[in-house]
């Protein structure tokens, strides 16, 4: 089966930062709607945002325990490319959704939860497991287990993997998709790094 190495640029919340994204060549833009987040979004403000970016911009909202209702709400407005469930949401309710659902599997004593088995979808992403939290902690996962996953499910890790996360992903042959969060507000870090892994990406260079 053919993979790529895809990248998705999560926790964006203005325009500047998502045409970075987009320039350094980021296949995906991800915002958070979620309120106990440092780096959420809100609603009109990501309809804002969205309207002044190029079209066929592959947007993510990330939602945790959201209603369905907001949520198709959004799609439409916003024409998202997919929806991201980081919450506790069950499979009965997000069926038949118009567009693809990636969904949050955090590992549990070695082992994806949900399983994929219980909860199909588009895509899983990996983040790690913090007792009290839905992710974005920025802390990285076994990436053993992640190697594994990705043989048998689509899968995008999720975390702060920057230079050392990129190394880490091909040294175990993970070749799924790379999810890295931006920290603009919360840890005050630039996007340079981001686009130097992009580029590297782009030429077909390793990381050293």
């Amino acid at each position: 089966m053919h993979r790529t190495t895809e990248i998705k640029i999560c926790g964006l919340t203005n325009l500047p930062d998502a045409r970075m994204a987009l320039d350094a060549g980021a296949d995906y833009l991800g915002f958070v709607l979620y309120e106990r987040s440092p780096r959420h979004i809100t609603l009109s403000a990501l309809r804002r945002l969205l309207d002044r970016l190029p079209t066929g911009t592959r947007a993510i909202a990330v939602f945790v325990n959201a209603p369905r209702e907001l949520v198709e709400m959004l799609v439409r407005d916003c024409r998202l490319h997919a929806v991201q469930l980081h919450g506790d949401e069950r499979l009965a309710d997000w069926s038949d959704m118009p567009v693809p659902v990636w969904r949050a599997a955090r590992l549990r004593h070695g082992k994806p939860d949900p399983a994929p088995n219980q909860w199909p979808t588009a895509r899983y992403v990996l983040d790690a497991a913090i007792p009290g939290r839905y992710g974005g902690t920025g802390r990285t996962t076994d990436w053993a287990t992640a190697a594994k996953l990705a043989r048998q499910a689509p899968l995008m890790l999720a975390g702060g993997m920057i230079f050392l996360g990129g190394i880490m992903m091909f040294s175990t042959g993970l070749i799924g998709e790379m999810m890295m969060r931006t920290y603009f507000e919360s840890q005050d870090r630039r996007i340079y790094a981001v686009r130097e892994i992009l580029t590297r990406k782009q030429r077909g260079v390793p990381d050293k």
